[in-house]
């Protein structure tokens, strides 16, 4: 399932990259933060969708997911960090 049908729910827990393991491609990303404990993550795909609807903006690449703060930071997993980024086209 893609990350808008599940966004809570990846695929791989190993790598960032479900490509393998391999550099990100250069290029602009679209981004979003979220806080909240792992897999609480549904309101930023409506989001990052309603911002791709509305800017007509192309997606070119896989969704990562990275938790920028997470249970080595912080102890309130309710204040983890995400950053759900995106590469899109220019």
């Amino acid at each position: 399932k893609s990350f808008l049908q599940m966004p809570g729910g990846p695929d791989n827990f190993i790598s960032l990259d479900p490509s393998g393991n391999r550099k990100r491609a250069a290029g602009t990303y679209l981004c979003a933060y979220a806080r909240g404990y792992y897999g609480q993550l549904d309101n930023i795909a409506n989001g990052l969708m309603e911002h791709v609807q509305k800017h007509d903006v192309k997606l070119t690449g896989p969704v990562y997911a990275e938790y920028l703060h997470d249970e080595v930071t912080l102890r309130d997993g309710n204040l983890y960090l995400a950053r759900i980024s995106v590469r899109i086209a220019p």
